[in-house]
């Protein structure tokens, strides 16, 4: 239907077009209760296509469309406003996967535009633009690449753009323009999909991403300018995807210097699925070889950790930070705040309760790093970016440390090899990591 708007035919589509339509519509209808009971894209996309299907059907004089349309509408209102939490974090807390479903959306609101149709409700444009603005935070501005957080396999369905895959600002761009009527970015190549859809951005105002808290959805994003990052903690209203408990993301002028492994696949041999299953993924801390939850089949975990303690978001003379912590089902408590200031980033790490040790995992930029120590602290510098070092300190006795091999997948069914800082601790202790520029 998008193809049928760009060629200028939403009003006289061919009979073999029309009968595709239709035999989608009639495909969908009686099946679409499975599609709700996942609460994710599923029902969105279905929702998308009986709306967008049964307008356009009713645009062109067949009466069946009022039935598909009807169907549609209650849908989509009822799952925009279930599955984009008041903070806008959709359900299935994952870039790519609200990638879709924002560009789904955005589908639907261009199709009722250019045919006249009735508006969504306030709801609904509400709960839009909570997503468009959640999507904006977390994307960085100078590569349009975001945190590799959530399932990422995905979908990108309005590929009008020669935008990589992993650039988000195409969508961003054009919910901001749908849903906000401002632009989230100067002119770039971003911006062709407009001339395609026929819509006119001239004198939209142009506005900078901001910091965000969304707490119904686990992500904090602190940001400065060029330089933010996500923290993602336990609250989930729907079934988490990852074990990243307390995970942060770090990025510096469009280079994510602490990064997340993705998920890479979901039927990969037991290594593989063991792996990026694992909070060994992540940025945190893992207590006694456990998982903070248990993985019970390829797409649901156990024992749903919960948030028990919170640092709210402050700004203090421009110095940003926020707290999260978890105590698990060992017994082990893991509390971190990150501050992000002017010219360093810090994250402090309060652990205790666990049997024999910890690990704290950061996982890097693929470039070579020197490593070194004295006392209880480590000392991390790679020439690839001379003004970037990183310094971790310990209040007790560090076992040991390394940096070892790791995995990450930023497509489906890929995956490259990146360097992983590994500290193993004994006791309870605190640990700073600060990242200096």
């Amino acid at each position: 239907v998008i193809g049928s708007l760009i060629l200028n035919q939403l009003n006289h589509p061919s009979k073999a077009f029309i009968k595709l339509i239709i035999a989608h519509l009639k495909r969908i209808e009686p099946t679409i209760s499975y599609a709700l009971g996942q609460n994710n894209n599923h029902g969105t996309s279905e929702g998308a296509a009986l709306y967008i299907g049964g307008s356009l059907l009713i645009q062109n004089g067949y009466n069946q469309g009022f039935k598909f349309q009807k169907i549609g509408i209650k849908v989509l209102e009822n799952l925009i406003k279930k599955l984009i939490d008041n903070n806008g974090t959709f359900s299935q807390y994952s870039l790519n996967y609200h990638r879709l479903m924002l560009d789904t959306i955005c589908c639907c609101e261009l199709i009722r535009n250019k045919l006249k149709l009735t508006k969504f409700s306030n709801k609904f444009y509400k709960k839009a633009t909570l997503a468009t603005e959640w999507l904006f935070s977390i994307v960085d501005c100078k590569s349009g690449d975001g945190p590799n957080v959530g399932a990422n396999d995905g979908a990108r369905i309005i590929p009008l753009t020669d935008c990589l895959y992993r650039d988000f600002r195409p969508t961003v761009q054009l919910a901001m323009v749908i849903f906000k009527s401002k632009t989230a970015y100067p002119a770039g190549k971003w911006n062709d999909q407009f001339d395609w859809l026929k819509i006119n951005i001239k004198n939209k105002k142009l506005v900078k991403p901001k910091s965000l808290v969304a707490i119904e959805g686990g992500f904090t994003i602190l940001r400065k300018q060029d330089i933010f990052a996500c923290f993602r903690y336990p609250s989930f209203n729907f079934r988490p995807s990852q074990n990243d408990i307390l995970h942060v993301d770090f990025w510096i002028n469009g280079k994510n210097i602490f990064r997340d492994a993705g998920t890479y696949s979901y039927n990969a041999d037991e290594k593989f699925m063991k792996y990026f299953g694992s909070i060994e993924s992540h940025n945190s801390i893992q207590f006694d070889n456990n998982e903070p939850m248990d993985k019970i089949s390829r797409f649901l975990y156990s024992d749903w950790i919960k948030t028990n303690w919170i640092s709210n978001y402050k700004n203090i003379n421009g110095n940003i930070s926020f707290g999260a912590g978890y105590i698990d089902k060992y017994g082990s408590s893991h509390r971190r705040l990150i501050n992000l200031n002017k010219k360093n980033f810090i994250i402090n790490d309060e652990i205790m309760g666990f049997k024999n040790n910890a690990t704290l995992r950061w996982r890097l930029i693929n470039q070579p790093w020197q490593i070194s120590s004295q006392e209880n602290n480590i000392f991390l510098k790679s020439d690839a970016y001379n003004d970037v070092s990183i310094k971790i300190e310990c209040s007790e006795k560090i076992k040991s440390f390394d940096i070892e091999e790791g995995y990450e997948s930023l497509y489906y069914q890929n995956y490259n090899k990146i360097p992983v800082l590994k500290v193993v601790l004994e006791k309870k202790c605190n640990i700073n990591t600060i990242v200096e520029w």
